[in-house]
This record gives structure tokens, sequence and C-alpha cells, in this order.
């Protein structure tokens, strides 16, 4: 019995031992599942901060994009009204052109008719030079036989 009790007493330090390395074990993996939690924490805070930054930007391109659009509907605006007045400014330009053309084909008309009459003026002045000349050689002729 004394055996017994002696190998009882074994197992009863053998299962003490086990037990206390279990509980070193337990304990251990405690503080490495407390420091991943803390790391994990950490990285949470760190995505909280990274959220709040990433909405405090979309913020800033929201507003950035309102006054891009509304630069662009007063530049729109803007180049509309120019079209207009340009479009304004050629009408005008093209019915000054017109009425110039027009009175310019009207003088035209005009100095024609009068070099056409010249001109017939010219030819029978010219005529009626040549019948001149034709009677003062026949009254040169006349005169110096």
């Amino acid at each position: 019995m004394a055996k017994n009790d002696e190998t009882i007493e074994m197992l009863r330090q053998e299962l003490r031992a086990g037990f206390s390395e279990l509980a070193t074990e337990a304990r251990s993996t405690n503080q490495r599942l407390e420091q991943t939690n803390q790391r994990l924490e950490q990285t949470n805070q760190r995505l909280d901060n990274l959220c709040d930054e990433v909405r405090s930007i979309n913020h800033g391109l929201e507003q950035t994009n309102k006054r891009l659009e509304s630069f662009q509907q007063e530049t729109s605006t803007r180049l509309e009204g120019i079209d207009t007045s340009i479009n304004h400014r050629f009408e005008q330009t093209n019915k000054r052109l017109e009425s110039f053309q027009q009175e310019t084909s009207t003088r035209l008309d005009g100095v024609g008719t009068y070099l056409k009459s010249i001109n017939g003026n010219v030819e029978k002045n010219a005529d009626r030079i040549f019948k001149l000349e034709q009677r003062v050689d026949k009254i040169e002729k006349r005169l110096g036989s």
C-alpha cells in the first residue's frame, strides 16, 4: 500500500504540475489575447479616424462639386449672353453690308449708264469731227487748186 500511496502521490504531483503548467499557459494565452485586443482597439480607433477623415474629404469634395456646378452654370449663362450679343452684332453687320452692296450696285449702275451716255456722245462727236475734217479737206482742195 505504501507503493500505492507513493504512486498516488506521484500522480497528484504530476497532475498539480500539469495543472500548474496549464494555468501558466492559460495566463500567457490570456495576456496575448489582451495584447491582441488592445491592438484591435488601436486599429479600430485608427480606422474610425480614417473614416472621419474620409467623411471630411467627401464633404469637401461635395462642396467643391457644388462650387464647380455653380461656376459652370454662371459660365454657361455668360457664354449664352455673349453668343446672343455676337449673333446680334453679326446680324447688324450683315444688314449694313447688304445695304452698302445695294447702294454700291445702284451707284455703279448709274456710273455705267453715265459712261454709256458719254461713250455715245464721244462716238457722235468723233463722227462729227470726222465729217468736219472731210469738209476741211474738200475746202482746202478747192482753195488750193
